[in-house]
């Protein structure tokens, strides 16, 4: 039982991101200039990274892409921190789209209107 406990803390040390890393993640930068079609249709901004790492810009959509980057990087890293890295800079796309989502809205007055024009199919029906 205590050699168990013992592994499991040492893989968890061991899956742990190195604090530079998490820094650089944390301050991603990126524009949403470029899109896509997906199987559906509809345009998929591809979020473009200027500087990551010392890269030069790539996108952050490729998944593989990205975890080759760092993988390169950070040679240290567990398959498990790997995914864990991929999925931080997944999740700060994210929340970059969905900031400068909310930005456009706010200032093309977007908001305001979905709002009205629900507003208003509520009283019609």
């Amino acid at each position: 039982m205590f050699g168990l406990l013992s592994k499991l803390k040492r893989n968890r040390r061991q899956d742990r991101l190195p604090p530079e890393l998490v820094v650089a993640i944390e301050n991603i930068g990126c524009v949403f200039r470029s899109f896509y079609q997906d199987d559906t249709g509809d345009r998929v901004p591809r979020p473009l990274c200027m500087n990551f790492l010392g890269s030069n810009p790539f996108y952050l959509d490729d998944e593989q892409a990205v975890a080759r980057w760092i993988g390169k990087r950070y040679p240290e890293l567990s398959d498990k921190g790997l995914q864990r890295a991929v999925r931080l800079v997944q999740d700060r796309v994210k929340n970059l789209y969905r900031e400068a989502r909310v930005t456009q809205e706010l200032a093309t007055g977007g908001r305001r209107r979905n709002a009205w024009m629900s507003f208003t199919e509520d009283l019609h029906s």
